[in-house]
């Protein structure tokens, strides 16, 4: 348990730095994140590692191949996290830090299967369909704003 606050405590200072300067994280991540990802580490260490890499994500090169290997990474990193209330506040990250495409993928797919109540689910799905229209107006501009209007 020790070595797991550890990792969580320099992870969450990681993410600080990485949310104002990203692209001074970004130039060590794939080291760092090596040395995490194969370890065996709680819940709480793989939420800071996924903060951590929304954090960087707009300091990326926007090429097709790397947003694939990104959003692998945060996939594989997000199938780790069983707590619903850790997955809702990568959820809200991921839209802090537009990440819209992985938001619309929490609130809407990941949350919605493990809510009971009316409200909870209603809430969620109003935060997918905000998420999934921010990310169709980061990818198509001002000609995405139609698709985008909810009536």
């Amino acid at each position: 348990a020790d070595e797991n606050q550890k990792a969580e405590s320099v992870l969450s200072l990681i993410v600080v730095i990485a949310s104002s300067q990203p692209r001074a994280i970004l130039t060590h991540f794939d080291s760092f994140y090596d040395c995490f990802k194969h370890k065996t580490l709680s819940s709480k260490v793989h939420k800071q590692l996924i903060a951590c890499l929304l954090s960087c994500r707009l300091a990326q090169p926007t090429s097709f191949e790397g947003q694939k290997k990104f959003y692998a990474n945060i996939s594989d990193s997000l199938n780790l996290i069983t707590d619903p209330w850790s997955v809702f506040q990568l959820g809200r990250h991921s839209l802090c830090t537009g990440n819209y495409e992985v938001a619309a993928e929490i609130f809407g797919n990941r949350l919605q299967r493990s809510i009971s109540s009316s409200s909870s689910y209603l809430w969620l799905s109003i935060l997918s369909a905000v998420a999934n229209a921010e990310d169709e107006l980061v990818r198509g501009g001002i000609c995405a704003i139609p698709s985008t209007l909810v009536m």
